[in-house]
């Protein structure tokens, strides 16, 4: 469902009105933002134990939730079942951070109402600063490459030069495997 406040859509389902959006009311008005991917790590695992409906019931919980921290300063996409795409403006980044550690927190105990079921939600956010060097598509593709790699279950982490330099080099080589395909 769209999501607005004080008649700002806040949630996105096509990833190309949200980029649009950013492009045009957020990333050239003057402030610092950044991108946040976030990967819901036990998202099978809430599906094989509750069900299907059960969690798309969860996905929604999840977004609202988010929505509901970002509400006066950012954009959300449902990127697809299980990650979310934040833009967020922000002045100290410890501000994204602590948005994000606030979205672990509301989501570490979760129950949705009709269902009573009782549930954690583990994720992993990669946070990068938004400096207009590479687009938002190819940034979302970076951060959630490096979730992919990383060797942590839960919380968060910047996306750094260093892991730059290693990711660059992991999409060059899958890209290059199905440019050969």
């Amino acid at each position: 469902s769209v999501r607005y406040y004080e008649n700002q859509r806040i949630l996105f389902t096509h990833l190309d009105e949200f980029e649009d959006t950013a492009n045009t009311q957020m990333l050239n008005n003057g402030k610092k933002h950044a991108i946040i991917c976030i990967d819901i790590q036990n998202k099978h695992f809430i599906s094989d134990i509750f069900g299907a409906s059960f969690s798309v019931k969860a996905d929604e919980y999840v977004v609202q939730v988010i929505c509901g921290k970002i509400i006066d300063r950012g954009i959300a996409l449902m990127f697809y079942a299980g990650t979310i795409i934040v833009i967020i403006s922000y002045t100290e980044i410890s501000e994204v951070t602590d948005t994000v550690n606030d979205i672990r927190t509301s989501l570490g105990k979760c129950i949705i109402s009709e269902s009573s079921l009782e549930f954690r939600v583990d994720l992993v956010a990669c946070i990068h600063k938004m400096t207009g060097e590479i687009s938002i598509r190819e940034a979302a593709d970076k951060l959630f490459a490096a979730i992919k790699y990383s060797e942590i279950s839960s919380g968060h982490f910047f996306y750094d030069d260093m892991l730059d330099e290693k990711i660059s080099k992991e999409l060059e080589i899958i890209k290059s495997v199905d440019e050969a395909i």
